[in-house]
């Protein structure tokens, strides 16, 4: 069995080159996560400000149809930014 995955490794090392040490890898992704952090956390503050003014605005005075539209493109957008932000963090600490 050792022998099959040496074998598997070197036609991988060939093909694509070395593979970066884990450390390498993840002191990569921290650096990456530490600085983009800062931007999505702008955005999605940008989104909370958002819901907020939907939200203050949604008693009365618009139209039904654009508030179901403001619905439907705020609702995943702020869950793929939390998303975003939570992965980026994550990799950031």
């Amino acid at each position: 069995m050792y022998f099959l995955i040496v074998q598997y490794a070197d036609r991988l090392r060939d093909m694509w080159g070395p593979a970066p040490d884990v450390v390498d890898a993840l002191g990569r992704d921290s650096f990456v996560g530490r600085h983009t952090l800062p931007y999505v956390t702008v955005v999605v503050a940008l989104d909370v400000v958002a819901a907020a003014c939907l939200f203050v605005r949604i008693r009365r005075g618009w139209p039904l149809a654009v508030k179901v539209l403001a619905c439907a493109i705020l609702v995943p957008s702020c869950g793929v930014h939390g998303l975003a932000w939570f992965v980026t963090w994550f990799f950031a600490a």
